[in-house]
């Protein structure tokens, strides 16, 4: 049996009773007692000399022993080598043939773990070999990177007694070739695309613009020796990995052809794409025009051409993209807003509009005088309440004696607000003068009548 091992030996009597039946079995080995009360007795044995006695008694008190001997051998066993070889998702153990495939030139690491199985004594050493070459260090697992076609890979492993064990099994690699894989990339006026993308850019009608390629291909076994470049199927560039081109086409489909020096090649695509757009110019108009002063008007910013979306300057206020603004005018006369639109390519375009501010139709809501009656040639003060008043439009006529349609004006009118008038005026002539106000020449309005007497 192996060292340090043992074995179950089983017993039974074969003892002739004597004149009275037997009543004791008493088993022992080497003097120890190793069963009970039995005609039978198992036991486990792991000495190597062992002296087996039976000693049976009968009914009357008479005994008899009977010896044998139980001798153990233990042999020495060594262990038995085994492994796994692991890549690529790939599984093979000794005695088989692991395949893998590289590219040309390229190499592979392989995962190598003992599945040994020890013997007699543990394993305390272990040599990892291929074509007869150490590999790794003493360890049950080994990871190693191949470059070779053929590799015999050996695990010797020895335990404490010095005995030892082989196992083989076969690594192969199998080279492949691979070509390489065009990518590019193209830029212009800021902006990036990629194969397999559309790079779209703007321009004036009947302009071009000036794009840059260059190959972000990746090559396979063997080095990129050529680039072809082309446009709509027409070559545009030399043999280069960056090309530099003018257009002025609309639409361009752009293709990158690369070929290695094993004449393996890859082609891609990417989309160029213009649009036209005609040169930026600003509108504005004002509505209402004429403008009644004191009240609002809008102002409106057009753009045309250029390329969306703009931004408006609109009396010297940003917008941003809102394209209008309200104005109120302060004062009579032509009232000017100047327009300035920038587009998205940083064009721009300046305008400016006018209209007219006029004076809306006053209105009275009080009217008095005095002295009243007032006095020919005299002064005669008018109080004028309502409302649309403006200063150095609204004016003031009397209508009556001496004074026919439209009447006689004073100047001496003192638009204090928009609500109220102060006014003076000297009547020579008694009777009666009905008062009128209007603003420039617009509609009229009666104020009130004075009376004047002598």
């Amino acid at each position: 049996m192996p060292v340090n091992g043992n074995v179950t030996v089983n017993f039974a009597s074969t003892s002739s009773q004597g004149t009275a039946p037997i009543t004791g079995y008493l088993w022992k080995s080497n003097g120890t007692q190793i069963c009970g009360n039995s005609s039978t007795c198992s036991y486990n044995f792991g000495t190597a000399s062992n002296q087996i006695t039976l000693t049976v008694t009968d009914s009357n008190g008479k005994t008899s022993t009977a010896t044998g001997q139980v001798n153990l051998t233990f042999t020495t066993t060594g262990p038995t080598a085994h492994f796994t070889m692991l890549a690529q998702g790939k599984t093979a153990t000794d005695g088989q043939t692991l395949t893998l495939s590289v590219p040309v030139n390229g190499n592979v690491t392989v995962a190598f773990n003992s599945t040994t199985v020890q013997g007699s004594a543990p394993i305390t050493n272990y040599i990892w070999k291929s074509n007869g070459t150490q590999i790794c260090g003493n360890s049950s697992t080994c990871s190693y990177n191949f470059g070779t076609a053929s590799n015999q890979i050996t695990l010797t492993v020895t335990d404490s007694n010095g005995k030892t064990s082989t196992a083989t099994g076969q690594l192969n690699l199998t080279f492949t070739s691979t070509g390489p894989t065009a990518h590019f990339m193209m830029s212009a006026q800021g902006k990036t695309a990629t194969d397999g993308q559309t790079l779209t850019l703007s321009v004036p009608v009947n302009g071009n613009v000036t794009v840059a390629f260059s190959s972000t291909s990746v090559q396979g076994s063997a080095a990129i020796t050529g680039y072809v470049w082309r446009s709509n199927g027409t070559q545009i560039c030399g043999n280069s990995s960056t090309c530099s081109y003018n257009f002025g086409t609309a639409s361009n489909q752009i293709t990158l052809i690369v070929t290695d020096s094993n004449g393996l090649s890859s082609t891609a695509t990417g989309q160029l794409n213009l649009t036209f757009y005609s040169t930026l110019s600003a509108i504005c108009t004002i509505v209402p025009n004429p403008i009644t002063l004191g009240t609002g008007a809008t102002v409106y910013a057009q753009a045309t051409g250029g390329i969306s979306p703009y931004r408006y300057i609109i009396n010297g206020f940003d917008m941003g993209s809102v394209s209008s603004q309200l104005v109120m005018p302060s004062s009579l006369g032509t009232f000017t807003v100047p327009v300035t639109i920038f587009d998205s390519l940083s064009q721009q375009a300046s305008s400016s509009c006018s209209a007219q501010v006029v004076s809306g139709t006053p209105y009275v809501t009080g009217f008095s005088y005095s002295p009243n009656p007032a006095k020919a040639t005299q002064v005669v003060s008018l109080n004028i309440y309502g409302g649309n008043f403006v200063s150095g439009s609204t004016q003031v006529w009397f209508v009556g004696p001496g004074c026919s349609a439209p009447g006689c004006q004073t100047n001496a009118v003192n638009v204090v607000s928009a609500a109220y008038i102060s006014a003076q005026a000297v009547l020579n002539i008694t009777g009666t003068y009905t008062v009128n106000i209007r603003n420039g020449s617009g509609s009229w309005v009666q104020a009130g009548t004075v009376t004047v007497v002598q």
